[in-house]
Parts: C-alpha cells; structure tokens; sequence
C-alpha cells in the first residue's frame, strides 16, 4: 500500500482563538462598506481573471476584488508591500496594463519590527516574484528588497495611485507599512489592505488608529479586505 500523503494544514488554520479574541476588540470599528458604496460605477467594469490561490496567493474572492478595484481606478504607479509569489502583482498588472508597479519583499533583510505569528518570511529567495515573470509582466515591475519599515520610501512621494499592503500582519508593520505608504499616495489614490479580520488582529488594531487619524477605512463586505479611497 502506497504511503498517503501528509495533510497539509493552511497557515491561517494554526492562529489560536486568543487572536480572534483579541481582534474583536478593533474588527468591528472599522465599519463595512460595499464596492458599489465606496467605488460608484464598478458594478459596470468587465476584467479577464486568472488567478492561483497556492502559495500564500490571495483567496480568490480577494484576487477577484482586488482585480476589480484596479481596473475601477486605472492607476498610472502602482506600490505593493509584501511580493511573495508576485500573483498579487500580476493581478495588478493585468488590470492595469499602462501602469509600472514597484513591489517589496523583505529579500535576506531580518524583520526589524518582529515575525508574523504562523507565517514567517518567505524563504524561498529565488521564487519571489516568480508569478508576475511568469505572465509577463517582468518589463513593468520594479522588484525591490528590503525591511518595509526601514525602506527608503523618498522616491516614491507623491507618486502612487494604488497600493497595496499584504506584509506582514502585526501591528507593528501595518502601522508603519501605513503611515510610509500615505506619503507616496497621489490625491484621489486608493489603498488596499489584505487580511483585516478575526485572525491578524495587528490589521484591524492599525487601521483603527487610522481612521481616528481621520481617514475613511473601511472593510469590505464578503472579503477580508480594507480600502481607503482618498480624497
């Protein structure tokens, strides 16, 4: 008799019930909204979807959102933090095909603002970003390596249209990761951030302190994503 094969259990599976504890006490104050609230008119935008939900890839419900908001808010310069496989980037590519993204991975630096509980940095250096190159996407993407807090972020001011936000979860670097890529967002630029629910806590704890800074946070329905669209 052949050997079975080991179960695999997902990363999200392992978070303890003391961390969804923890996350009702800030889940709740960044309130719901709808795509068709918060983006007027998406619910006419067409997108073409190929999407891979292995390797830390984006659930495809939030692959399919963040697909839509892309093609919704035709960015010029996209930022993304936290490159992994690179199929976010290629999401974001594909649905904005006159854009240049700028990605960052943490590369061999060492985490500064500590690990994410369960999901630890990506190790496989080499496959990092493969994704995008894959689909072709190569020639539009800048890939960058480095400690999102410490990152010079100075070229970028003012520059961006659409971000992205999917390092890591801790408070620490959603908070940091936030306050950097407010800097290089334009007027009218929209900001996505994955995993604001009940099993990364530090996300929802961030953008809690967000919104009392007075931006308009809001998670939306269905997904376990946060946007920001901003004046």
């Amino acid at each position: 008799m052949a050997a079975s094969s080991p179960t695999v259990v997902p990363w999200y599976s392992q978070f303890p019930a003391r961390a969804a504890l923890s996350a009702l006490r800030f889940v709740p104050r960044v309130p719901l909204t709808s795509l068709e609230q918060l983006f007027p008119g998406i619910d006419e935008v067409e997108i073409n979807l190929r999407h891979s939900g292995r390797d830390r890839a984006l659930w495809h419900g939030e692959a399919y959102v963040l697909s839509l908001v892309t093609a919704y808010a035709k960015p010029a310069r996209i930022l993304e933090i936290g490159t992994a496989s690179g199929q976010g980037t290629a999401l974001m590519a594909a649905q904005a095909p006159e854009a240049t993204v700028d990605t960052l991975d943490l590369g061999n630096d060492a985490p500064s603002l500590g690990e994410q509980r369960g999901q630890p940095p990506w190790q496989d250096l080499s496959s990092i970003g493969a994704a995008y190159r894959d689909a072709g996407f190569g020639d539009r993407v800048t890939q960058h390596f480095g400690d999102s807090a410490r990152f010079d972020y100075t070229p970028l001011h003012g520059q961006i249209d659409l971000a992205f936000i999917d390092g890591a979860h801790t408070y620490e670097y959603v908070k940091e990761d936030t306050a950097n890529v407010l800097r290089c967002m334009r007027p009218g630029g929209v900001i996505v951030w994955d995993d604001c629910d009940y099993r990364s806590p530090g996300v929802s704890r961030a953008l809690v302190e967000v919104r009392g800074q007075g931006h308009q946070v809001h998670r939306i329905v269905g997904v376990r994503l946060a946007m920001l669209r901003l004046p």
